[in-house]
Order: C-alpha cells, then sequence, then structure tokens
C-alpha cells in the first residue's frame, strides 16, 4: 500500500523512496523484522511476511516511469529510465536463483521499460538533445529484441512494446536526411507484423495507432529532405505506406483510418512546406499525383471508415499550395487548379469541416485578393447576401466568421486548426 501510494505521486523523490522500501524488503526476512517491529500479542506473524513479488517489482518500476512522465527535465528522464532497467536487468540476471528472488521479468516489466526509454527519447530530443535521444531509442530496441528473443507469448502488451520501439525512433525523425529513423522505425513495425503472425497461430488485434506512428515518421522525415531530390524519395515512401496498408488488411484485418490518409498527404508535400522552395516542376507533379490518388481513396462511395476531416482539408489545401504554385503554372494548369480548389472547398463545406487554417491556406492559392473573392462569392449564394466591396473591407478573420456556421460545424471542434489564421 506504501508503494501503491508513492507511485500514483508520481515523482523522482517518490520513485527513489519506493525503490529503497523494494530493497528494504529484499534484504529482511521475518526473523529480522521481528527484531525491528514492536512485539504484540495482536501481531500477524503472516503479514511480516514479506516478498517481493514481481507485482512489487513492477509496481516500482512503474513509480519511476510516472516521474518521467511529469517531467519535461531530459536528466531526470534518463535517469529515471536508467533506474528501471537496473531492475529489470537485476531480476533477468538473477531468475534462476534458488529463493526466485528477485523474481523474473514479465512482459510487462519489459513494457514498462521500453516505454520509459521511449519517453525518454522524446524528451530529450524535444530539449534539443538528439546524442541522448538516440541513446534512449537503441535501449528501448535493445530492450525490445531481448523480449523477442525470450520467446513470450505475444499479446497486448508485448505488441505495446513493439510500438513503444516505434514510438522511440519517430521521436528522431527529421533530425537526419536520410531517412534513417523513419527506417529503423518503419522495421519494428514489420517486425511487429511478423511476431503478430508467427506465435502459435494466435491472433491479436494490433492497434492502428502503431502503423500510423510510422507514417507520421515518414512525413517528418521527408521534410528534412530538399526537393529537388524529393521525387524518388517521395514516391518510395508513399509506396512503402500503400503497402503497410495493404498488409494491415491483408494479414492482420485492420482498416486504415484518416489519420493513415492524412499522414500520407502530409508526407507528399512535407519536402516543400518544410523550406518553401519550388524545386523540380517533375518532382512536384509525381507528389500531387500521389495526393490527389490518397484523397480520392478517402472520398470514393462506400468508404466510411477513413472519411475526410478537418485535418484532410487543411492538408489538402497545404498540398495544393506547396506543390501547385500559382507562379509556375502555365494558364491552363492554373485553371485546372482552381478547378481542384473548388471541388475541394464545396466537399469541406458541405462535410462541415472548414477550419480557420484552410481558410486561410485556400485565400492564398489565388494569385490576388479579388480572385480569391470572385471564388467565394458564388458559394455564399444562397447563405447571405454580401457585396465584394464589403468582402474587401474585411480582414482574413473578419472573412471567415462571415461564413456560414454549417460549414464549420464539425471544423470548430479541431482547436488545433481553429487558434489562429495562419
Amino acid at each position: 500500500l506504501v508503494i501503491d501510494e508513492l507511485v500514483r505521486r508520481g515523482t523522482p523523490k517518490h520513485a527513489e523512496t519506493a525503490e529503497d522500501l523494494l530493497h528494504l524488503m529484499e534484504d529482511c526476512h521475518c526473523d529480522k523484522l521481528s527484531e525491528i517491529l514492536p512485539k504484540s500479542d495482536t501481531t500477524d506473524q503472516d503479514a511480516l511476511e514479506l516478498t517481493s513479488s514481481i507485482g512489487v517489482y513492477n509496481a516500482v518500476m512503474n513509480a519511476w516511469a510516472r516521474a518521467i512522465k511529469s517531467t519535461n527535465d531530459p536528466l531526470i528522464a534518463m535517469h529515471s529510465a536508467h533506474r528501471i532497467e537496473a531492475l529489470l536487468r537485476k531480476m533477468a540476471e538473477n531468475e534462476h536463483s534458488e529463493n526466485n528472488l528477485p523474481p523474473s521479468p514479465t512482459v510487462t516489466s519489459f513494457s514498462i521499460a521500453i516505454d520509459a526509454w521511449a519517453h525518454a527519447a522524446s524528451i530529450t530530443v524535444a530539449k534539443g538533445d538528439i546524442s541522448g535521444g538516440q541513446v534512449a531509442a537503441k535501449k528501448a530496441q535493445a530492450l525490445l529484441d531481448e523480449l523477442q528473443h525470450r520467446r513470450f507469448e505475444f499479446c497486448s502488451i508485448s505488441a505495446s512494446c513493439f510500438g513503444s520501439a516505434i514510438k522511440a525512433w519517430s521521436s528522431l525523425c527529421g533530425k537526419s536526411e536520410d531517412g534513417e529513423y523513419a527506417n529503423r522505425a518503419e522495421d519494428v513495425m514489420h517486425q511487429l507484423i511478423e511476431a503478430s503472425q508467427s506465435f502459435r497461430g494466435l491472433y491479436v488485434p494490433l492497434d492502428i495507432i502503431h502503423f500510423n506512428n510510422v507514417f507520421d515518421a515518414w512525413a517528418r522525415e521527408l521534410a528534412a529532405i530538399k526537393p529537388d531530390k524529393s521525387r524518388g524519395s517521395v514516391a518510395s515512401v508513399v509506396t512503402n505506406m500503400q503497402h503497410a496498408i495493404k498488409q494491415m488488411r491483408e494479414c492482420n484485418n485492420i482498416q486504415p483510418d484518416t489519420s493513415s490518409f492524412n499522414h500520407i498527404i502530409r508526407a507528399c508535400y512535407a519536402p516543400w512546406a518544410a523550406r518553401g522552395e519550388i524545386g523540380n516542376d517533375d518532382n512536384r507533379s509525381v507528389a500531387m499525383g500521389l495526393v490527389v490518388e490518397a484523397y480520392m481513396e478517402m472520398t470514393k462511395d462506400g468508404n466510411n471508415v477513413y472519411r475526410p476531416d478537418a485535418h484532410t482539408y487543411a492538408h489538402m489545401f497545404k498540398a495544393i499550395a506547396c506543390l501547385l504554385p500559382s507562379d509556375s503554372l502555365s494558364s491552363d494548369d492554373y485553371a485546372e487548379k482552381l478547378v481542384l480548389c473548388k471541388t475541394i472547398f464545396e466537399s469541406c463545406c458541405r462535410e462541415g469541416q472548414m477550419t480557420k487554417s484552410a481558410f486561410w491556406v485556400l485565400s492564398k492559392l489565388f494569385r490576388d485578393e479579388n480572385e480569391f473573392l470572385d471564388f467565394l462569392l458564388p458559394q455564399l449564394s444562397g447563405y447571405v447576401e454580401v457585396s465584394k466591396d464589403r468582402l474587401l473591407r474585411l480582414k482574413d478573420d473578419s472573412l471567415y466568421k462571415f461564413l456560414p456556421s454549417e460549414w464549420s460545424r464539425r471544423g470548430r471542434n479541431y482547436k488545433s486548426l481553429n487558434s489562429h489564421m495562419r
């Protein structure tokens, strides 16, 4: 009960106290405790039989894990993760001892440790310590490799271990120009698929979030690639994503969700969004074709699983902005761009997914403000009577508030897309 309370408080100090108590339980036996505790006729001798069970070890490890989640200090995070691994190593090294103390580690023990290193990696990278993040990610991977070597029965907890390793490598994505960390995250995803299929034919449903974390990793990795080097990279990465989706459906009976396709769309324009460079026309054309392909998949008839959401439309307008820059288009290509904008805009409004962010990006897709208002006025027809001159006098934020509320009936729930015009 004392250790449980220390776990609940979730600070490094309380985690350290919990570990001290654990070591006291290891060192003290009933005969020693009887000398320490006051004698009483009502003392229950059975209550003095303190055993360091696996539950106690996991609880202390969890105390350190909660300490990591309560901080953004890389030193505290790394120290806490080291303490967790030290406890795990102690269990692993002494699991064949005669008195079975400490007890053998379980899948849960590995899950706590791997997840701890994943959080430590994220915290250290966020503070700019890339080398520290690499150390933490490698620690998470090493523990995952050891877990697989032990051949535990595959279950939802062991699946989460793979997910934590994916998060560890994903936290480093965008910090290299060769896709190293996204490749490592993708490797773990394939290990997860293989593990879920190979163990005694048992079926354990996999969480789509593990796959989406890999897709997100690739999108962030592509943001570090220069536009003129992006053609093969974007096409290759999106092909990998599409193959992963096919695997999910055929081998693991998992349906991609809206986030899966949003990451694909974001990956396609990421090299251009990060730098604001136009780059090669052919490269942008290949990427735009992949964007349209993903969007058409989301909007096809009969699909109710991964319909476009507010993020989808925001990404689509950003993709058009990055991949179809107005200044580089011929008159015919620019006309096709406006048709595409109109189609997506009408769908966005019909679904009630308009947001401030999407509207702001849409307004920048035109060569000047007059042209944008000429595009917008017909869409407002039937909702509100307003002149172009009046719209010209409105600022961006005021113009957005002027739109019919039903256009944003769902989109207004996305706070990150409505915090400001951008």
